[in-house]
């Protein structure tokens, strides 16, 4: 065994600048910020910037406590609600699947802009022909966990006029 590895070695500057560009690659679509909010407001930035450019109207966007996944990783979560007709929603969907970060929409729902829908705001002025369609998505990102990250203390993420408390698992207000 020992005879394989000093035959190996070579190769290992090699096979560690492969390891150190792929990691570079993949740590560009994390996102940034060693503290929570800051992460969480730029996903909940570029989701909303994202889904806009779809032509999609956002209502909310609501923050929700970090995860701390194996291997160093936080993962980011924010709910969304919105309204648009059947083409901007799926764009924005096909936009958010081919973004530059790593996102992840583990939770989308539908529904016909019908009065008395879970969705209130659905847009009374829209365009004749033209169904709008109110959605909900839980939308996730990730980002390297901040060697400090377990205090629990609640935070609170704001992007572009919406804002969101975050509190501990338990949701209780310390």
């Amino acid at each position: 065994r020992e005879k394989a590895l000093v035959r190996e070695a070579p190769a290992f500057p090699g096979k560690l600048l492969a390891a150190t560009r792929a990691l570079t690659d993949a740590r560009q679509r994390l996102f940034g910020g060693s503290e929570g909010v800051a992460s969480t407001a730029a996903l909940a930035r570029e989701v909303g910037a994202v889904l806009r450019s779809a032509g999609v109207s956002l209502e909310q966007l609501d923050a929700r406590p970090d995860t701390t996944l194996g291997g160093g990783i936080r993962q980011l979560t924010i709910e969304v609600r919105g309204e648009g007709d059947f083409e901007g929603i799926l764009s924005g969907l096909s936009a958010l699947e081919s973004a530059h970060r790593l996102l992840r929409v583990s939770r989308l729902e539908i529904v016909a802009g019908a009065t008395g829908s879970p969705f209130q705001n659905v847009a009374a002025s829209a365009l004749p022909g033209v169904e709008v369609l109110a959605f909900a998505a839980t939308v996730s990102g990730y980002a390297l966990a901040a060697p400090d990250s377990a205090s629990g203390a609640p935070t609170t993420a704001t992007a572009r006029g919406s804002s969101a408390t975050v509190r501990p698992a338990s949701g209780r207000a310390p």
